[in-house]
């Protein structure tokens, strides 16, 4: 990394869009650079403005980056299988008792549905120290 002492009559823009992202959080995304140099070498001036083209390229890239879609709630019998941890449907359909919602000819099981059986499956905690077996 290299340190620059700039004359004072150097003068740098920097545009800024400030976002409101949908949590509330305010971003500043980079849009626009722009410097120029009162006495500064040629090799200066070059060097600042690969870093400026640079900063331009990095906020043309990461901003605005899509959204992640939302989880779906209905899933193949693959897909609510894997979820389950089932590496086959078969196994999944003969251990997990779940009704499919079905669409026509479309089988589909509802995440919500396969949570809350998994729920009744969990055996409840035992207190430490409560072991049968205290010596």
């Amino acid at each position: 990394m290299e340190v620059l002492q700039l004359h004072p009559r150097d003068q740098w823009q920097f545009t800024c869009e400030v976002i409101k992202k949908p949590e509330g959080k305010l971003v500043a995304v980079l849009v626009d650079a722009r410097g120029s140099l009162s006495l500064a070498t040629t090799d200066i001036a070059k060097m600042l403005e690969q870093s400026v083209e640079g900063m331009r390229s990095t906020a043309v890239r990461s901003w605005p980056r899509p959204l992640p879609l939302p989880e779906r709630r209905l899933l193949t019998s693959e897909g609510a299988a894997s979820y389950c941890g089932f590496s086959s449907v078969n196994g999944f359909q003969a251990y997990i008792k779940v009704p499919p919602v079905n669409f026509g000819r479309m089988v589909r099981y509802d995440r919500a549905d396969l949570d809350a059986y998994l729920e009744t499956k969990k055996e409840p905690a035992t207190p430490k120290g409560s072991g049968q077996n205290a010596d």
